[in-house]
């Protein structure tokens, strides 16, 4: 069983600049059939404030921030499960910058970007970080 429960709204200070702050709560729990399946019950809350910034007409910077709490309403199994996940708070900012051009009969998009993640645990902390870029073409307008 599960139940999300999400609101976003749209702000646009200018032409050029769109704001999106949203808001997604996420409720798990599943009690499985099998006698070697896990029980989990978990909530997560998650905060976003999202941007896109017009640079040229073709152009698009997109950027975000991501703030979750996860928490683990199981208690702890006594043994190690590879399965369990402690609680933990999680933070993600991520850019992309999105450009579009014609070439010889093809619409050309080039996306570029990065993403850093810190999963913050109460014994660790995770660091994540990706850099991406990605080109294609297609026929026909875009």
């Amino acid at each position: 069983m599960g139940l999300i429960n999400k609101s976003d709204y749209a702000i646009r200070p200018s032409d050029r600049l769109a704001l999106y702050p949203k808001w997604k709560s996420m409720y798990e729990r599943e009690t499985p059939t099998a006698l070697a399946g896990l029980e989990s019950n978990e909530l997560t809350e998650s905060f976003f404030f999202l941007g896109q910034y017009a640079l040229l007409p073709k152009t698009l910077l997109d950027f975000g921030v991501e703030f979750s709490l996860f928490e683990n309403l199981i208690e702890r199994p006594a043994e190690a499960s590879p399965s369990y996940i402690d609680d933990f708070r999680s933070l993600v900012f991520s850019a992309l910058l999105t450009n579009v051009s014609s070439y010889q009969g093809y619409e050309l998009t080039m996306n570029a970007g990065f993403l850093l993640e810190r999963q913050f645990f109460a014994e660790q902390t995770q660091k994540q970080s990706i850099v991406f870029v990605r080109i294609f073409a297609a026929t026909g307008g875009v």
